[in-house]
């Protein structure tokens, strides 16, 4: 995979708010790269999956599981709905698990059901980006690489985000064709945000109660700054000349957040980044968290996070805002990398 200079932002908590009656529940079969894992053992030079997230998806060994998983998730989607349970989404990817809205009774009772590994209630997250951390010598990275022009050429970034808006300049270039099996959209009305380096968006109104889905526009502007310091194109502006980290990076947009200054919900968050790691993103930034987050080295979340940078996302493909006080503001997941506390 290629390697080039990753953009961590420094960002500020928030207090994260129960979504009552909406819930993750994990199945006990293991996820596809959960099972890609344990086929193919790490080395000393990190998993073999490190060939490419999309080989290992292909791959006999994940076709196989992930219809083990399908099998299970209907037979435990059939007995749920048939006790009033409303199933919104389910992933296979990152994790075996469900999106459901039921009552808490209905939680406590599945939780003890064969099968079920556990039942986590759902918060929301809130995107913050307060500034962008310090990254010295980029003008060097840019040089080894041949030019600022090169910077990112070929990656694929993924936003999970507000959005994107395809009409700032820093987010279109006609340079770049689009690369082979995409776009990839989620309704029609996310199709009119493709161009040259958009490659990606998807929307996930669907999955909350809003009146009216929509595309994955950007309505708020932070997924779009997030975007543009990741691989925003060279934009001249009245004072200075702005350009993202990767300028020559494609992006795809993962709108999560169905209000503008509203939350984003942890299982909508989960399915996004199933669709990234599908879409074939090699990069995936979150600016996104809570005060209230915690670094339960078991969670479904930190889980899905560590499967996903096992899988040689890319050297640096999550960026994650977390509890200040308990592990970090801003944290780099890398293969077989110790966790790491920030003061």
């Amino acid at each position: 995979m290629k390697a080039f200079a990753s953009l961590i932002f420094a960002l500020l908590p928030l207090s994260a708010q129960l979504v009552p009656g909406r819930y993750l529940v994990e199945l006990d079969t293991p996820s596809v790269l959960e099972a890609a894992a344990l086929a193919e053992p790490t080395t000393s030079a990190g998993p073999t999956a490190l060939r490419g997230t999309r080989n290992i998806l292909a791959g006999r060994a994940a076709s196989n599981q992930r219809l083990t998983i399908q099998r299970q998730q209907a037979q435990f989607r059939r007995t749920m709905e048939a006790s009033g349970v409303e199933v919104l989404g389910q992933m296979d990817t990152v994790a075996n698990a469900l999106s459901v809205r039921m009552s808490a009774a209905a939680a406590l009772r599945l939780e003890g059901e064969p099968g079920v590994k556990r039942v986590v209630a759902v918060y929301q997250r809130h995107a913050l980006l307060d500034r962008a951390a310090q990254i010295h010598r980029v003008s060097q990275v840019w040089q080894t690489l041949g030019g600022a022009d090169k910077a990112g050429a070929g990656i694929k970034i993924g936003i999970i985000d507000t959005g994107i808006d395809p009409d700032h300049p820093g987010t279109k270039d006609t340079s770049l064709t689009m690369p082979e099996g995409f776009p990839k959209t989620r309704r029609e009305a996310d199709k009119d945000l493709i161009n040259g380096k958009i490659i990606a968006a998807r929307s996930y109104d669907d999955l909350y109660d809003v009146a009216e889905a929509t595309s994955a526009r950007d309505r708020d502007g932070h997924g779009t700054g997030v975007a543009m310091s990741a691989a925003g194109a060279p934009v001249k502006a009245n004072f200075a000349r702005m350009s993202g980290m990767a300028p020559k990076a494609f992006l795809g947009a993962y709108r999560v957040f169905p209000y503008v200054g509203g939350g984003a919900t942890d299982d909508v968050v989960m399915i996004a980044l199933e669709d990234a790691i599908k879409d074939g993103m090699d990069v995936i930034n979150l600016s996104l968290g809570s005060l209230l987050s915690s670094r339960d080295v078991d969670s479904i979340y930190q889980n899905a996070a560590q499967r996903a940078s096992a899988a040689g996302i890319s050297t640096s493909a999550w960026v994650a805002c977390c509890r200040r006080e308990t592990w970090t503001a801003s944290i780099r997941m890398r293969p077989n990398a110790p966790r790491r506390r920030a003061s």
